[in-house]
């Protein structure tokens, strides 16, 4: 279980601020709750964005987008790309990933102004701000 926590605040706003991600596998399945599931060569992976209930100013799409190499060359890849304009965006986004579906694991998130605590099971993780 990896969950990454990003915390970006700009200057001014007015910017289109995209985050990326390029998951191995280029086929993605949403499932009902939001989470999404790909299958690569040796595992399963779970993608689970945790974007707090109170923010509606993000987007996530799973779309191709061109990767360039370093000849300049594009090459389209799959990607998760969230997406958000306002000035101070925090968000969070939790990877889980086993051999098959049945041992994916889900993670729960309880926000309050000072810190997001991150549950898996009987493990809890916080991040204060």
């Amino acid at each position: 279980m990896l969950v990454v926590v990003d915390n970006i605040a700009m200057i001014s706003a007015g910017h289109n601020l995209q985050l990326r991600f390029f998951p191995e596998s280029q086929t993605a399945n949403m499932l009902g709750d939001g989470n999404f599931i790909l299958t690569g060569q040796l595992s399963v992976l779970q993608m689970q964005a945790l974007t707090p209930t109170n923010d509606s100013s993000t987007s996530i799409d799973f779309r191709s987008v061109p990767v360039f190499d370093r000849d300049n060359k594009p090459t389209p890849r799959m990607a998760f790309i969230f997406r958000n304009s306002q000035v101070a965006w925090r968000q969070a986004v939790a990877f889980s990933w086993a051999k098959d579906a049945t041992g994916l694991r889900t993670v729960s998130i309880q926000e309050s102004a000072q810190a997001w605590r991150f549950t898996v099971g009987h493990q809890t993780g916080q991040i204060t701000w």
